[in-house]
């Protein structure tokens, strides 16, 4: 199917066919504050279903991992997925890097870009985020639904992003060269979204081992800094653990199993 040919509702079809369910939902809007707020509405009104999916045109109040504020002008894709996932209560860490593995193969797949997953999920190439992912467990009377966010910088001109993120950041359209087609993406990151979960219901064992495939941290000296507040520290990472936490060995010797922090590259 011709993605430049393809009509809202037919996207909407597409998507729904991808999550095979019929009931789900495609939700466009030109300009909101945020595809996640407006999913987790969704939810507590009893409106939710499992694979609808939200995207903007421009959102004024997007975030990315553990609350930071994502630019999110016109050109990007701005998107949200409503899942319902059939997986056991703690396989829901490994999702966020699920979700990386699926970005990751689709901008792959549609751009020949050799993108690469900076632990734990943000999407790099050439050593420049263009990827955030962010991921939020919404439960309401006896159902638990997970919002996923994604935001991808597509056909974004570098000079639509503040100074300071273009230092750290690339889109697209800066790495192809022209533009790429949105729609095309969106299914792709689904396709693999869903072959994923599938995947997370006989364990963790292929999902790390995409992740270990597509990742540019392991084997890297990093420098950590806790979530929890404590003093940063310096170390190589080693590996991933099953419950998706990165083993990181300090300068000192000791291994730390990082679950949630900054993790950035030593060059």
């Amino acid at each position: 199917m011709a993605s430049g040919k393809l009509t809202q509702p037919q996207l909407a079809q597409a998507l729904r066919e991808r999550f095979e369910n019929q009931d789900s939902h495609f939700y466009k809007y030109e300009q909101i504050d945020s595809t996640m707020n407006v999913a987790k509405k969704l939810i507590m009104d009893g409106l939710a279903q499992h694979g609808d999916v939200l995207v903007a045109d421009i959102q004024t109040g997007g975030r990315g991992r553990r609350g930071r504020a994502w630019a999110s002008p016109a050109g990007g894709l701005w998107s949200s997925f409503i899942l319902c996932p059939e997986v056991e209560a703690d396989s829901l860490p490994l999702l966020t890097l699920q979700a990386a593995v699926a970005v990751t193969k689709a901008i792959r797949e549609q751009t020949s870009l050799l993108a690469t997953i900076k632990w734990p999920n943000d999407i790099q190439i050439h050593g420049r985020k263009v990827c955030g992912i962010a991921l939020d467990l919404v439960r309401t009377g006896n159902k638990s639904f997970i919002v996923l966010g994604i935001g991808i910088n597509t056909n974004l001109a570098l000079t639509q992003l503040e100074a300071e993120v273009r230092q750290i950041a690339t889109t697209l359209l800066e790495e192809v060269g022209s533009e790429i087609d949105s729609n095309l993406l969106l299914l792709g990151i689904v396709e693999h979204l869903v072959e994923g979960l599938a995947e997370l219901k006989n364990g963790s064992e292929c999902l790390l081992a995409s992740w270990r495939d597509l990742n540019n941290t392991l084997g890297k000296a990093v420098r950590v800094v806790p979530a929890d507040g404590s003093e940063p520290y310096q170390g190589r990472a080693l590996a991933i653990a099953k419950d998706g936490s990165l083993i990181v060995e300090s300068q000192t010797g000791i291994q730390h199993h990082v679950k949630a922090g900054d993790v950035s590259i030593r060059f």
